[in-house]
């Protein structure tokens, strides 16, 4: 991980109900219900478990610091801002199958030197799961993993990052409130979207 000594300040816009996020600029706290205001919730996923799991009140840097996406619920439409040093690159250990990662300062894109990454995600505000090849900014997106092993996110040239957004024959998991429905292209064998709006809590 490649952290820049001086500091930035970063502004997020969060929508009721919930929201996916990351972490590119290191915290200021470790307690991430004194950083982001009317929070009702914070969850991660495990991928060696395949389960959320509620976010510790001493966790917030150690998840930016291994990149770690966060879903977050708040009661009303917020924003919160901090400073911290930026992140402008990062190595990560993926699990076998779904990961939820964070991005850097920059839009990054994936260094996947031994091509166990099939799939990639990300997740709007309108409740859409779409393909992509980037990772946005204060973004976070699922990456499918044939196995164990690193990649690596930074500003790669195109010849350098893998052309991801491919279908792996299953979505992502569900966001962390309780799905009862799917929208799918049912005449493309590549998962287009999933639509989770009436879900929205």
């Amino acid at each position: 991980m490649q952290i820049v000594d001086e500091p930035v300040k970063i502004k997020y816009y969060l929508q009721q109900g919930w929201n996916l996020i990351s972490f590119p600029v290191m915290p200021n706290t470790d307690n991430i219900y004194n950083l982001i205001p009317c929070l009702e919730k914070a969850v991660f996923w495990c991928p060696y478990s395949e389960k959320y799991y509620e976010l510790g009140s001493s966790d917030l840097r150690y998840s930016a610091k291994i990149g770690r996406g966060i879903w977050v619920k708040v009661y009303v439409d917020s924003e919160f801002e901090f400073t911290g040093e930026p992140i402008l690159s990062r190595t990560l250990n993926l699990a076998r199958g779904w990961n939820l990662i964070g991005g850097t300062y920059q839009t990054s894109s994936i260094h996947d030197q031994n091509n166990i990454i099939i799939s990639i995600f990300g997740w709007n505000w309108f409740d859409w799961y779409y393909p992509t090849n980037w990772i946005y900014q204060k973004q976070a997106v699922w990456v499918y993993s044939l196995e164990y092993g690193m990649v690596s996110l930074g500003q790669y040239p195109p010849g350098q990052a893998r052309s991801l957004g491919k279908g792996c024959g299953s979505y992502p998991p569900p966001p962390p409130w309780e799905m009862e429905s799917t929208s799918v292209d049912k005449n493309n064998s590549t998962p287009i979207a999933v639509s989770y709006t009436h879900l929205r809590a």
